[in-house]
């Protein structure tokens, strides 16, 4: 519940902080003496947007905090509010700061929050009912969640969302997968020619440098041929050549070998052998040389075609093979991609059928609270002088699943019995309106209890009917706190706390005071209300309001 509000500069309220009762509390006062800035003040820890006209003249900053006991909530809401990360015990502070220079601060419970999660954890500890809300009432999408709440159906129309999310990605990436298939196969062809092209040469990666080189060696082997021969005749050849010197010089050594060194002889004989290996090597080198002129052409047409194709696909072997493999990865992911789109379809069917499944267990939960709700407006409208009124609350199944079922449902009531049933939009009195937003939060109130603020619910009723009015929010504030803003003396007198909005003029500023009514000050309110403010004519009257509310 709101234990306490602190306004500062808001407005023309300078300073105010009220001390709320845990059940019922009524705001009165004169026309334009500053009551709806409270309600403007809650709407601005709720998360409305800044507005920074809301700066008292002449100041610098507006501030509204405000304290909530979280004691007498559910424990879903105190998880809903631990889970943005809030340090909570049995109080939370929510407190806003304006400032002329268009700076919004938010804070909870001493931490900076930003407005999108004020305005979802605001959302779970109060409700004001205003022109807003009226709004939503006429408008359809609005009622589903008024079914939701009241049938409990939050976490698993939470966990339905969730899980539709999963199915609307999944049908995201499946039309993905069949564009990009799409794409694909019109490239296919393109790369299936590429690869035909590529597969008639077969190029195998390093073979460009052995056929570069075996070219080389081809196109220079006449030369080389006639190198070795030059080499042979100069070294083992014809008389002349140094195997024939140095086997003469053997020859005649022989003959006086006792006379020469060793060394000199161990040295001849070593060259002579060397001459004699190397001979055989260059013979050997002679007759490896290939003079293959068919060959040279094979090998150059090979060389003509991988330069070609790597040219053409790449620029280079490096690039080529990159080029080569990416081409073989666009044709194989064509196969790849509809085993991907065959696995995509499995699962969405499965989470469709699932969908259905749960979808069709909330609509059951729907009808039956939705008859539950028909029947207990109607008797609550019929309570409020709506005599004749019969709410008829329709849920229809809509052709396909949404973030919130297949359902879509529609309020439809008649305010006389010869009437058909029409859209709660075609209501023409503000005042059957109110009765009916009324009822709404009646039912609510045993299954969301939280604190809920009235603007001017009563507008457009009085007499007996305003009495009735005054019981049923008395009823509501069994059990959930409650703030109403009225002009009736019925509905004020019902309240356990009574606070006055009063403007006045002090040193030629305007500014709006609230004061705590109790005793004789809240006699001569009530009666000021009715319009005698002496209290002549109505003291008994008051009198006996009071004393009623004391009984019940």
């Amino acid at each position: 519940m709101l234990k306490r509000i602190i306004i500062k500069n808001f407005v023309i309220i300078k300073y105010s902080e009220i001390i709320f009762d845990e059940k019922f509390n009524v705001i009165t006062g004169e026309t334009g003496a500053g009551k709806s800035i409270i309600i403007d003040a809650l709407k601005m820890i709720s998360g409305d947007r800044a507005n920074f006209n809301f700066i008292k003249n002449n100041e610098t900053e507006v501030s509204v905090e405000a304290l909530f006991d979280l004691t007498k909530y559910a424990p879903h809401v105190i998880e809903g509010i631990r889970s943005f990360g809030v340090d909570i015990c049995d109080e939370l502070i929510i407190k806003r700061v304006l400032t002329i220079g268009k700076k919004n601060r938010i804070y909870i419970n001493g931490s900076m929050f930003n407005l999108k999660a004020l305005s979802t954890i605001a959302s779970m500890l109060f409700n004001v009912s205003s022109q807003r809300e009226y709004n939503l009432l006429l408008n359809k999408k609005s009622y589903i969640n008024i079914i939701d709440n009241y049938a409990n159906l939050g976490d698993k129309v939470a966990l339905f969302t969730e899980k539709f999310n999963i199915l609307k990605e999944k049908r995201s990436d499946l039309e993905n997968l069949l564009t990009h298939k799409k794409e694909l196969a019109e490239k296919r062809e393109f790369y299936l020619f590429m690869l035909k092209e590529i597969e008639v040469v077969q190029p195998v990666k390093g073979e460009l440098k052995n056929v570069e080189d075996e070219l080389e060696l081809l196109e220079n082997s006449e030369e080389l041929k006639k190198i070795y021969q030059n080499m042979l005749a100069k070294i083992v050849g014809d008389r002349e050549s140094a195997y024939y010197i140095f086997t003469d010089v053997i020859r005649n050594i022989n003959k006086y070998e006792k006379f020469i060194p060793s060394e000199i002889i161990s040295n001849i004989n070593e060259i002579y052998y060397s001459i004699e290996n190397l001979g055989d090597d260059i013979q050997k080198l002679y007759n490896d040389v290939d003079v293959d002129f068919d060959k040279l052409t094979t090998l150059g047409d090979r060389y003509h075609d991988l330069i070609s194709i790597y040219k053409k696909y790449g620029g280079n072997e490096a690039m080529f093979f990159e080029r080569y493999k990416e081409i073989r990865t666009q044709i194989d992911e064509v196969d790849d991609i509809d085993m991907q789109i065959e696995k995509n379809k499995k699962d969405i069917s499965l989470l469709e059928a699932k969908l259905n499944e749960d979808a069709i267990a909330i609509e059951e939960a729907r009808i039956n609270t939705s008859k539950e709700i028909s029947i207990e407006i109607s008797n609550i409208l019929n309570d409020l002088d709506m005599k004749d009124a019969v709410l008829n609350i329709e849920v229809k199944r809509e052709g396909e699943l949404n973030s919130k079922g297949f359902n879509t449902i529609d309020f439809l009531i008649k305010t006389n019995r010869n009437n058909s049933f029409s859209s709660l939009k075609n209501i023409a009195s503000g005042g059957e309106l109110s009765r009916v937003l009324l009822a709404i939060k009646k039912i609510l109130t045993f299954t969301d209890p939280r604190l809920y603020i009235f603007d001017e619910i009563d507008q457009g009723t009085g007499g007996d009917t305003a009495h009735k009015i005054a019981n049923l929010l008395k009823k509501i504030s069994f059990n959930s706190q409650i703030i109403v803003i009225t002009h009736l003396v019925q509905v004020a007198s019902k309240a356990d706390r009574h606070f006055y909005v009063d403007k006045k003029t002090l040193s030629g500023d305007t500014i709006s005071e609230v004061k705590t009514l109790s005793g004789e000050n809240r006699e001569h309110e009530l009666s000021r209300m009715i319009g005698d403010k002496n209290m002549n004519q109505t003291k008994a009257y008051i009198k006996s309001l009071l004393d009623l509310n004391k009984e019940e």
